[in-house]
């Protein structure tokens, strides 16, 4: 019997000096993830329930804000640089540059602190190489209205009142955006495919601005990303992580326990996630589950 014990008892405690088994938020990521970094001693701790934790897959690159603090790593979790900034949900790379929230950053490997920018943090963001003279649209919602602003506009739409946009994530396989919306306190989101050029023009008339509706459900908290295989949304506080196809059925799903303070990057083709858990200030890299 101890014997048999005593190969168990080993593996777990490798596991758990590589900070996987015992830190990780998600048991089922086990046989998903590649490697973790304890980042402890570089980003300051997140409130509880607090969304100024964010992860953003640009370029290669990951970034990671945690209130007035950024972490720069690249692909394989080696951190390369570190900043204090204004940040917030503005994660945008130009082709040249990065916008972070209020701050702009030069290329790759260095990084360097260009620019504090007049974008505002707290707007989501994309490329649009036909909005010169940086390509960052942004866009918000507030008062029944949809506000476009950043290198083009400022534009007004009006909206259903009780929807919120929670992500505005561009097609790099063609021309479009993928637009999530939510309502206050429901757990049903839909998305909208809309034309870059059609967001630019001006204000986008009557919702649905003439496209189809996808239907979602989706968390309060509203996490959603988009990869080549499908959608992906969070719900019950991060504790479900699920793909739906893009015609909003659901696929699969991926458990664990809820969380207060976290974030997520997928990267476009649908073979990696990152996952930052703010309570152990810890960050994972995982093989998708489909």
């Amino acid at each position: 019997m101890v014997k048999k014990l005593l190969p168990a008892l080993l593996a777990a405690l490798l596991c758990g000096s590589c900070g996987i088994l015992y830190l990780t938020p998600f048991p089922s990521i086990l046989p998903l993830a590649e490697k973790s970094i304890d980042l402890s001693g570089r980003m300051p701790e997140a409130d509880e329930d607090s969304w100024d934790v964010r992860l953003a897959l640009l370029n290669g690159y990951l970034f990671l804000t945690v209130k007035h603090k950024l972490a720069i790593l690249d692909s394989g979790l080696k951190v390369l640089k570190d900043y204090d900034g204004q940040y917030g949900r503005l994660a945008v790379y130009n082709g040249t540059d990065y916008f972070i929230g209020r701050e702009q950053y030069g290329a790759a490997p260095g990084f360097s602190h260009l620019s504090t920018t007049a974008y505002s943090q707290e707007n989501l963001g994309y490329y649009d190489p036909g909005a010169p003279p940086n390509g960052v649209v942004t866009l918000s919602c507030g008062g029944g209205s949809l506000y476009t602003n950043g290198d083009v506009g400022p534009f007004s739409t009006p909206m259903p009142g009780d929807l919120n946009l929670e992500a505005a994530l561009a097609d790099d396989l063609g021309p479009s955006v993928f637009l999530f919306f939510k309502g206050n306190d429901s757990e049903e989101g839909v998305v909208l495919k809309v034309d870059r050029a059609l967001i630019r023009s001006g204000p986008l008339g009557a919702y649905p601005f003439g496209v189809a509706v996808v239907a979602l459900s989706a968390g309060e908290e509203g996490r959603f990303f988009y990869t080549h295989d499908g959608f992906v949304c969070s719900r019950d506080e991060g504790r479900w992580l699920i793909r739906y196809g893009f015609d909003g059925s659901e696929k699969s799903a991926l458990t664990g326990r809820r969380m207060k303070s976290f974030a997520a990057a997928f990267d476009l083709d649908g073979a990696t996630f990152y996952l930052y858990d703010g309570g152990v200030r810890r960050l994972y890299k995982c093989r998708t589950w489909w």
